[in-house]
């Protein structure tokens, strides 16, 4: 658990931010001030932010996310950029099955007759593929 290694390093700090809630009696400022004094003093966290980790452990732990500390956002740096991650082939395809999710939520509402999830499943819908039409260069559909 005291290792440099990621696992436990967010052992430790998953540890820190249950400590910090129960000595916080759970107000959760305290606990969050009490957690980034704990982080600025560990040499393991050096050069991460400690606000913006003690606020990512919150936030994971609230959400039951996974902790990924190579996140440049932890150090002060800029996010990724969303298509460097994940390519605009792989973009384009989730795009794709979110249009074909929409048009299934669309018949769904329709077969059960209701107005409103039919109006706001049309809503999606057309965002849905206008995101993909601008993602692809104006050429939409399949």
């Amino acid at each position: 658990m005291f290792d440099r290694n990621e696992r436990d390093m967010c052992a430790t700090l998953s540890a820190m931010h249950t400590e910090a809630i129960q000595k916080a009696r759970w107000h959760q400022e305290d606990a969050q001030r009490l957690m980034t004094d704990w982080i600025r003093n560990d040499k393991r966290f050096e050069g991460y932010d400690p606000q913006a980790v003690a606020e990512r452990v919150r936030a994971c732990k609230s959400n039951g996310a996974t902790m990924d500390l190579d996140d440049p956002t932890l150090r002060g740096q800029a996010t990724r950029p969303v298509t460097v991650v994940m390519g605009d082939d792989l973009a384009t395809a989730l795009l794709k099955v979110r249009v074909k999710n929409a048009e299934k939520a669309l018949q769904r509402a329709e077969a059960a007759e209701d107005t409103y999830a039919i109006a706001s499943a049309r809503v999606t819908l057309a965002e849905v593929r206008e995101q993909l039409q601008r993602h692809s260069g104006g050429i939409g559909g399949d």
